[in-house]
């Protein structure tokens, strides 16, 4: 069956139903200190909300087959729904709404030009997503059965943030940090990192898993030595400490 549209929709996202959990301090992602990959200017060092994209909002992509089935999917950004709008739609519309992969391919292919990833990746995301909601629903299948059925019976699962007290009350036995410092901060920041994921450990004990989420924030010399300084308090990881590029 053929594609017979590709358009990007808004979405709305559902409202929260009854009164979140109140925990005893802000998220780390309101406003306390966290390295990141602007750290190095002092007037956007304090936090990502000082430098993030003032408006990047989820949009939606619906791909519809010639039979009226449609399939949903979502990203984010202005950007990126141009570039389904502009520059894939009119390559998909016509294809077999059941090539996924193909698909996939035609779409990486023809972000060359302007460049795979950041942007093109968020468009190529929504894209996909729209042709398994798709897929599953010509074929009556969940997605999940499509993709070759369920992997494991449970999700290793855990809290992200640094009021690790308080996740511990809720039941979590894993934890990743929201690292604070990054080289602008030389060897005192670093020193303060360890500090902060000693400080953690000696919380949560020795039996739970502990990570360290550092959002692009460091270079090659100092993630080594960070690793070094942090290898006795057994980290399960290290996210993301270079930038792509690195």
């Amino acid at each position: 069956m053929k594609i017979r549209s590709v358009e990007v929709v808004d979405v709305e996202r559902p409202t929260r139903e009854g009164q979140p959990t109140e925990s005893r301090q802000k998220s780390w992602a309101h406003d306390d200190e966290v390295a990141n990959p602007v750290s190095k200017f002092p007037r956007f060092k304090r936090h990502r909300s000082l430098y993030g994209a003032r408006r990047w909002p989820v949009f939606g992509v619906k791909v519809t087959a010639e039979d009226g089935t449609w399939g949903l999917g979502s990203s984010q950004g202005r950007p990126a729904a141009a570039v389904v709008e502009d520059a894939f739609a009119h390559v998909l519309e016509g294809e077999s709404c059941e090539a996924i992969s193909r698909l996939w391919d035609l779409m990486f292919r023809v972000s060359k030009p302007f460049g795979t990833p950041g942007i093109a990746s968020l468009a190529i995301s929504a894209v996909d997503l729209a042709l398994w909601d798709l897929a599953g629903k010509v074929q009556d299948r969940p997605v999940y059965e499509l993709l070759g059925g369920p992997a494991r019976d449970r999700i290793f699962c855990y809290a992200t943030g640094n009021d690790v007290d308080w996740y511990k009350e809720l039941g979590f036995r894993a934890f990743k940090l929201a690292c604070r410092h990054g080289p602008a901060d030389g060897l005192e920041g670093l020193k303060k990192n360890e500090e902060h994921v000693a400080q953690a450990r000696q919380v949560i004990g020795a039996e739970a898993e502990l990570m360290l989420d550092c959002y692009m924030a460091f270079d090659v010399e100092y993630t080594v030595q960070l690793a070094e300084r942090l290898r006795p308090y057994g980290l399960k990881w290290i996210e993301e400490y270079l930038i792509p590029e690195d």
